[in-house]
């Protein structure tokens, strides 16, 4: 047999060898007795890292997503998102995503200004009054108390040399700071200062302490992420306390109810400096009765930035919630770290969706509506039997208002309807059958754990049989039930599928398959192993 390369042959035989057959299981293919099996739909969003024009995506609103290249952009209204893991860039498949509100009015970090240098001088002298230093100056300083920071150096005895901030009401060539311990005599050599600014937070956050120098030191955006960096640093002095709290949204509106969960966030990453002294750096849920619950992150700290997750329930007597970060650090050590916060988020639920930019005011992101229908879902689909694979992963496998389903058909109402969900705090899944609003279901025996991928089967053959298989094992099926007649009209993704339905996946669908015959459960537990 010729073998040619545009107008050139470049071989006339093909010497004899051996041909093996890969069989091996696949969307496309079931077993090898069965190989001209092929599903009538597949949508195969991660390895295709487009959607299908079949399918219609609706949202009211603009979203988030993370692109191909690790940057945060946005979609438009109607516009779905394939979306990308920030740290690896491999693609997730199709986000779908319920309505949420981020109640931190200002994450892009609008209004914050960063520090700058003040002044420098020769100091005439320096007293002491137990820790107390008082800096006198020959000619007008310009300080105001605690809006700057102070390094004094050159001085002796050393007791009088650190970084701190300016105390006290200064007067117009003398200022005050706080040393760690008290010196045996007034300085004997003076030395001079130098003095920044600290900085100004950005509108609506606000220092509910810090007992340590910090400084603002750099602001922007890196991979579409607005951020802001602090700098933390100087001596540590136990009479002062050991801590520092920066309220990411300072108010008293946050409104939380007994047992409803809040999931506040951000991303960090530690910039320049070192955790030396350092022993807490926290998301910190303050709420009004004087509760705190802390989620330590320090030990995950990199220099990428990295989003942190932390969700609570109110203490009792609650009724409000401020989300802050905060450090804590060891006495009489020098600190000096640079951490970079980016984009804080705060939703009334008990996991984080993707970002929702806010500039001063609560913003919400509409819910993602997936949906095949009309000819394009008419044609694929066998009223009779079928089979669906669906592979993706979810947020959280914990249970708020509602389940979350996977997929679903129906003939537009809660009436006929066929649908996967998942049902449980343990995250087992279901699939369940609606005949004329009367519901029967089946649970499989394995569980789906939260940002792990999975992959489940399920089929249906009239009148009675249906089966649902979880990675590959423990498959559960009945036939003795009732599976729905009903015209069925529409394919929902990620979601239940019917009007009014508020069951989404909160998380991503890699791919879809759908076979218009049942297949056997031998052939559904190779397919998602």
């Amino acid at each position: 047999m010729p073998i040619t390369v545009g107008n050139s042959t470049v071989n006339t035989s093909v010497a004899n060898s051996t041909v093996t057959v890969d069989q091996t299981q696949s969307w496309f293919y079931t077993t090898s007795n069965r190989n001209s099996i092929r599903p009538s739909l597949l949508l195969a969003f991660a390895r295709s890292q487009t959607v299908d024009p079949r399918v219609v995506l609706t949202r009211a609103s603009s979203a988030t997503y993370i692109n191909s290249i690790g940057n945060l952009v946005t979609a438009g209204n109607n516009v779905a998102r394939i979306d990308y893991n920030f740290s690896t860039g491999v693609s997730n498949g199709l986000l779908i995503e319920q309505s949420s509100t981020n109640l931190i009015r200002n994450n892009t970090m609008v209004g914050a200004v960063v520090t700058a240098n003040v002044a420098a001088q020769t100091i005439n002298s320096i007293t002491f009054s137990g820790t107390t230093a008082t800096v006198t100056t020959a000619v007008a300083h310009g300080l105001a108390a605690y809006a700057q920071i102070v390094t004094v150096t050159g001085a002796a005895p050393t007791d009088y040399n650190l970084t701190q901030q300016v105390s006290g009401t200064p007067t117009t060539t003398s200022f005050t700071y706080t040393m760690a311990t008290t010196p045996a005599t007034n300085a004997t050599v003076v030395g001079s200062y130098t003095a920044v600014t600290v900085g100004s937070t950005p509108t609506q956050w606000a220092t509910f302490a810090s007992n340590i120098p910090y400084t603002i030191v750099n602001k922007g955006t890196i991979n579409g992420l607005s951020f802001i960096d602090y700098r933390f640093f100087g001596l540590t002095i136990a009479a002062l306390g050991l801590y520092s709290v920066i309220a990411m949204d300072y108010v008293s509106t946050i409104a939380v109810s007994a047992g409803v969960s809040h999931t506040v966030g951000f991303y960090c990453a530690l910039v320049a400096g070192s955790t030396t002294g350092v022993t807490v750096v926290a998301i910190d849920n303050r709420y009004d009765v004087g509760g705190t619950k802390d989620l330590n992150i320090l030990s995950q700290l990199t220099s990428t930035l990295q989003r942190f997750n932390y969700t609570t329930t109110p203490p009792t007597g609650a009724t409000t919630l401020t989300p802050a970060f905060a450090l804590n650090y060891t006495g009489n050590t020098q600190v000096d770290i640079t951490l970079r916060f980016a984009m804080p988020q705060c939703e009334i639920l008990p996991f984080a969706t993707s970002v929702i930019s806010t500039a001063g005011a609560a913003a919400t992101r509409a819910a993602d509506d997936a949906v095949i229908s009309g000819p394009n879902f008419s044609s694929v689909y066998n009223p009779y039997q079928g089979t669906v694979l669906f592979q993706g992963a979810m947020y959280a496998t914990t249970t708020d208002a509602t389940s979350r389903v996977l997929w679903g058909t129906s003939d537009g109402t809660s009436n006929n309807a066929q649908y996967v969900s998942r049902v449980s705090n343990a995250g087992t899944l279901n699939m369940q059958e609606t005949v004329s609003n009367v519901t029967s279901s089946l649970t499989t025996n394995n569980s789906i754990n939260a940002n792990v991928v999975f992959l489940t089967s399920s089929y249906y053959s009239q009148p009675t049989t249906y089966g649902i298989v979880l990675n590959g094992s423990n498959l559960t099926s009945t036939s003795s039930g009732n599976v729905q007649t009903a015209t069925q009209t529409q394919l929902v993704l990620g979601n239940a599928p019917y009007s009014g339905a508020t069951n989404y996946i909160n998380g991503w669908i890699n791919r879809i398959a759908y076979y218009p015959t049942a297949l056997s459960n031998s052939e559904l537990i190779t397919l998602t192993s």
